[in-house]
């Protein structure tokens, strides 16, 4: 499925998320990590916010399975590989230092998308190479709203957004946008079903993907309190 937001829409999210609104979060990952001088696949790296401030220490390489998204990331880091596919699937037949899923993971809403996808990270990633996750966990979700605003003449743009748990493992998340462009307005929703699930339960999953030495760093942000989840692959052969 793709997503009006990360389509039709995704001209106006540089505005929305300038390159300072990620900085302090993006410097972070890259400390977790200690992943200076190395090379990283960002799974899910939308406009190219945090590659931005990752390219002056590390190889980058992106993934992002919005055409639109990637456009607007190539337009901030032409110099960067990006690369269009899905994070369950995609085969780029390399390794990396570390592969990085910061701001995508809630897009994975059965265990079967989440099995695939930590497998598939692990084919990616050299012998004692890193994982880091920023996922949502169960235990901190609360329903919440949100509205933003942001303008740079001639665009003025204001969202709306709404977090509503449907059942124990997968929440909507509602966008209602108001844009202004040269004296017209246009007004567009959306919604996006994304998964829900405990803590304990990807540590679980981590483990049974061939990953150890699991690290956890809690995250408070104005959209909830996230959970940063490193941890790194065995050297022992692939078994799943």
């Amino acid at each position: 499925m793709m997503w009006k937001s990360y389509e039709e829409l995704a001209w106006i999210e540089p505005l929305l998320q300038p390159l300072a609104s990620c900085r302090k979060e993006a410097e972070d990952v890259l400390r977790e990590l200690e992943a200076e001088g190395g090379s990283i696949l960002h799974f899910g790296c939308g406009a190219g916010c945090w590659d931005a401030h990752w390219k002056q220490q590390v190889t980058i390489t992106g993934v992002d399975l919005s055409r639109g998204m990637l456009q607007e990331a190539k337009k901030r880091n032409p110099e960067l590989r990006y690369m269009q596919g899905d994070m369950r699937s995609i085969q780029l037949e390399e390794v990396f230092d570390a592969v990085v899923i910061p701001d995508a993971l809630q897009y994975m809403t059965t265990v079967e998308d989440i099995r695939k996808l930590l497998r598939n990270c692990r084919r990616h990633l050299k012998d004692g190479g890193r994982l880091l996750l920023r996922i949502y966990p169960e235990e901190t979700y609360e329903n919440r709203r949100f509205s933003s605003h942001a303008a740079g003449d001639p665009l003025d743009v204001t969202v709306f957004e709404e977090h509503y748990r449907l059942h124990e493992n997968q929440f909507e998340a509602l966008y209602f946008y108001v844009i202004r462009l040269h004296g017209s307005r246009k007004v567009e929703q959306e919604t996006h079903i994304l998964g829900l699930f405990p803590r304990a339960k990807w540590a679980d999953w981590l483990h049974e993907a061939g990953f150890s030495g699991l690290t956890e760093v809690e995250v408070e942000t104005a959209r909830g309190r996230f959970l940063h989840v490193s941890s790194t692959k065995e050297s022992a052969p692939d078994s799943v």
